[in-house]
């Protein structure tokens, strides 16, 4: 899995900004051209305004097998006739597109209206989407970082994710300037603000927000553990049924699965202890996701001592597996495949009855042990016995 914050907005618990609906506003910055044009011919149309591009008002522009289609999600798309008073908003981002399907291609949008009120509101969208992209483009040429960071942080907090995600790109890039920053506001950040950023604190990077993210993430366990000293129930059982779950377990399962993601990122070894600790008392509490993070956190970063906590993870989940979020035989195959050393044999046998992993697992087992010892975990079992003795 991709753990990207600004791309796993839909965990349960996160408090943001609704996004925005204005579909201009969404395309403003992968646009090329935005202009509003009429049609001419069946492929060729008139611009009348350009809003934000090299075209110029008059000049022609062809799109053939264009069509005024708006999908729906239930029974046949709605088409509508062109009129002579009908105007189009495109935005584009080839000048001229040859796509027969524009709404199955990114960067490639239209809307159109039939009367005045409606074509001013296209209008009014355009000029609004493209001030906003004028801006934050004067943001992302200011020569001093430290200034440039303070004018894109608003930025950041953007109901239209596409500014979220391009603001993010500045960060990484003047990561030296940018992670101490972060560093100092990361624990005066609400919630929303925080899981929108944990995930890329690790790309953003330097050694000040690193340990300032270790710190929050301890932080958050300790929380979570006073937290469960008031609960009357079973803490262990607080996710059994997710829609009934408190919310301040939730935020703090929220913030540890991401954070756990950022601090990964960072690919520091030297994190593997706490990561190893985290993971077992994730395991212990049932935060499942945040073993999740970890089992990506084992196979970018290997080690024997991994194996044992892999193995708790395992025999937790598997176990007791949390209902429609059960630990998936891939992720642990792919943190167990990263470790190819005699150690990981009994987990890697262990795999040999998941189907969907079956033959991975038994490839690693015969790099491991140098011949094909066959499709079931007892020969390979007798190998490791034999090897220990």
């Amino acid at each position: 899995m991709t753990m990207r914050g600004l791309a796993l907005l839909g965990f349960v618990g996160v408090t943001l900004a609704a996004p925005s609906r204005d579909p201009v506003l969404l395309q403003v910055l992968d646009s090329e051209l935005i202009a509003l044009v009429r049609r001419e011919s069946d492929d060729t149309y008139r611009i009348e305004e350009v809003f934000l591009g090299p075209r110029k008002a008059g000049e022609s522009i062809r799109l053939p097998g264009f069509d005024l289609v708006r999908p729906r999600r239930r029974g046949p798309d709605l088409v509508e006739e062109f009129r002579p008073e009908t105007r189009i908003l495109l935005c584009l981002k080839e000048p001229e597109p040859t796509l027969r399907r524009w709404f199955e291609t990114t960067g490639q949008w239209a809307d159109w209206a039939h009367d005045a009120e409606g074509i001013a509101k296209l209008r009014e969208s355009a000029r609004k989407s493209v001030a906003l992209r004028r801006k934050w483009e004067e943001a992302c040429a200011t020569p001093d970082e430290t200034e440039r960071f303070e004018k894109l942080w608003p930025y950041l907090w953007s109901p239209n994710y596409r500014f979220q995600l391009r603001t993010v790109e500045q960060f990484v890039r003047m990561g030296e300037t940018a992670g101490p920053l972060l560093a100092k506001r990361l624990p005066t950040l609400e919630h929303g603000q925080r899981m929108a950023l944990l995930t890329e604190l690790g790309r953003i990077g330097s050694r000040p927000l690193h340990d300032a993210l270790v710190v929050h993430l301890k932080s958050l366990q300790r929380r979570h553990s006073a937290w469960c000293e008031n609960y009357d129930g079973d803490p262990r059982k607080v996710f059994d049924d997710w829609n009934d779950r408190p919310d301040e377990p939730a935020i703090i399962y929220g913030e540890l699965y991401y954070g756990l993601a950022g601090l990964v990122d960072f690919k520091d070894r030297a994190d593997l202890p706490y990561v190893r600790s985290l993971a077992l008392w994730a395991a212990h509490y049932r935060f499942k996701q945040v073993c999740d993070g970890a089992l990506n956190g084992f196979h970018l970063m290997p080690d024997g001592a991994n194996l044992r906590v892999i193995e708790a993870i395992m025999r937790e989940f598997w176990t007791r597996p949390c209902v429609g979020n059960e630990l998936l035989a891939y992720d642990v195959m792919r943190a167990l495949e990263t470790h190819r050393i005699p150690e990981a044999v009994p987990l890697l046998a262990g795999l040999l009855s998941k189907n969907e992993v079956r033959d991975e697992a038994r490839g690693v087992l015969q790099q491991i042990v140098g011949v094909d010892l066959g499709p079931t975990a007892e020969p390979w079992l007798a190998w490791h016995r034999e090897r220990k003795k």
